[in-house]
């Protein structure tokens, strides 16, 4: 069964992109969201395990949309897709691990497999 990723950022598409070319596409599905409205109507919608968030993506960052999923679905992993993420706002949101960089990010999601 592969894991549902809801990936936010205002560049979701280049996003899904590299990560699919980097991550095994039997183990994943990849759904973009362009900004953390969005991405709250589609945790409303779909039963996602993981989300990979940026932080500036548009009139909510990604803060503001983290605590607003943490509402919707408390229990849900995310990650943060940022250098703009500080430790204590990760923290308070419930960040597992955040970074600047795809190959980071990748291999932490890699690691969800093992």
């Amino acid at each position: 069964m592969a894991l549902d990723i809801l990936v936010v950022d205002n560049d979701a598409r280049i996003v899904v992109r590299n990560l699919g070319v980097i991550l095994p596409k039997d183990k994943i599905t990849l759904h973009p969201a362009y900004s953390g409205e969005e991405a709250v109507e589609q945790l409303r919608e779909r039963d996602y395990r993981l989300v990979v968030l940026d932080y500036n993506i548009g009139e909510m960052n990604g803060f503001e949309t983290a605590k607003a999923i943490r509402e919707i679905k408390p229990k849900v992993r995310m990650i943060g897709f940022s250098s703009d993420w500080f430790n204590d706002e990760a923290e308070q949101v419930g960040l597992e691990f955040y970074a600047s960089d795809m190959y980071s990010i990748a291999k932490h999601i890699s690691g969800l497999f093992d």
